[in-house]
């Protein structure tokens, strides 16, 4: 079958998407199928093929002219309901692509999709704003409407799909009770452990950090589901309680709530205790999770997440909130608490510094967890659905 790819606009500062879709098309690459491969993306000058059976193609913006169709849309649905046709039916150029290189079947590798008449997989990654439509990133958004939309698309897209990917069963029963789909169409594939961790890394900080000997790392974007500021309040109870005096290193990109934590935390007089590097690359991640003293990984929103795995990868030992799909995903490679209680999250600390046994334990076995699915492994999944849908698309010309 000919096998499209799309990939959306992630940037490598948008973290666990950018990272995921480029280890995807790596494993694409680097493997010859009985499938072709044509991978749809905004123009990337460092994407190249070697491989005779993957096949790079450019987007133009013109493809990614959402407010274009958006009006196309009203049009159409105007028509229906005042006259029970469509007048002019519209075909997006994107459709016109896939039809010119005989597309069988679309992969939506990230929750970013196009409008097609041909057969798609999509990834779906999270149901938040079911579960806790309170966090504004998930209600509100850039424009009051962000529930809404996120509605919208997924019980006009989840319904179409010939299959959804999703890396829990937490997260198959959530598509399954949401939005009542079918259980055969769900496939469950983990998330791979990005393959930049599973690289021979340099472990030197750099000196311009000025980072203190014994750190507690936490990388992610600053959004209000991300926790961070559970991890002020334990930090000062280590110190308080149990005479600990821990840093804290929060790297990622500012989604809104950056200054509310810095706020915190100088109202908590935790100033000369907590450290802001912002957006860090690769290679400077994998040395600040290989010397921090443990990943601090409080997040809200599950079913799974890649920074655990990363800091597996990388011998760093895992503390992480126990949302719905951890324990399923980390199993007994890391210490999960509960990622409301900053009493909880500090005795686990406190546990990790005073048991060095236990560190050791986790360290081994979380690295042994990240070895054991790989974007490899995650592709080898992918082929089988692949020669699944085969049988179907036989049926038609």
């Amino acid at each position: 079958m000919n096998i499209g790819i799309y990939l959306g606009n992630n940037l490598s500062e948008t973290g666990g998407g950018f990272t995921f879709q480029e280890d995807i098309i790596r494993a694409i690459l680097a493997h010859e199928t009985v499938h072709k491969f044509f991978i749809f993306c905004p123009k990337r000058e460092e994407l190249r093929s070697s491989n005779p059976n993957v096949k790079i193609i450019a987007l133009k913006n013109g493809h990614l002219d959402k407010i274009a169709r958006r009006l196309v849309k009203i049009w159409h649905k105007a028509c229906y309901s005042l006259l029970g046709v469509n007048l002019f039916p519209y075909k997006s150029g994107f459709d016109s692509l896939l039809k010119k290189h005989k597309i069988d079947l679309l992969w939506f590798v990230t929750p970013e999709y196009e409008d097609t008449e041909i057969p798609f997989i999509i990834t779906v990654w999270d149901l938040q704003h079911r579960l806790q439509p309170f966090f504004p990133e998930v209600s509100v958004g850039y424009d009051g409407y962000e529930w809404e939309r996120r509605e919208r698309y997924y019980r006009s897209i989840l319904p179409r799909a010939a299959y959804i990917l999703t890396g829990t069963q937490e997260g198959k029963h959530e598509l399954m009770r949401f939005y009542n789909i079918s259980e055969d169409r769900i496939k469950v594939l983990p998330l791979p452990t990005p393959a930049f961790t599973l690289r021979e890394n340099d472990n030197r900080i750099k000196p311009e950090l000025k980072l203190p000997d014994k750190y507690l790392f936490y990388p992610a974007q600053f959004w209000p589901h991300k926790n961070h500021i559970i991890l002020l309040y334990a930090i000062k109870i280590l110190k308080e309680k149990h005479h600990l005096n821990f840093a804290v290193v929060f790297s990622g990109s500012d989604k809104g709530n950056l200054q509310y934590i810095k706020d915190k935390t100088k109202e908590l007089n935790l100033t000369k205790k907590v450290f802001f590097p912002g957006f860090v690359t690769r290679e400077e991640l994998v040395r600040l999770y290989k010397n921090a003293f443990a990943l601090v990984f409080p997040s809200l929103f599950g079913p799974d997440n890649l920074p655990p795995l990363e800091a597996m990868a990388c011998g760093c030992p895992v503390i992480a909130g126990d949302v719905a799909g951890a324990k399923e995903q980390l199993a007994d490679a890391a210490l999960l608490v509960n990622h409301t209680s900053e009493k909880e999250v500090a005795y686990a600390i406190n546990l990790l510094f005073r048991n060095n046994n236990l560190r050791e334990k986790l360290i081994k076995k979380g690295y042994e967890r990240a070895v054991r699915w790989t974007s490899g492994n995650y592709m080898k999944s992918i082929y089988k659905i692949l020669d699944e849908f085969k049988l179907y698309r036989r049926c038609w010309m």
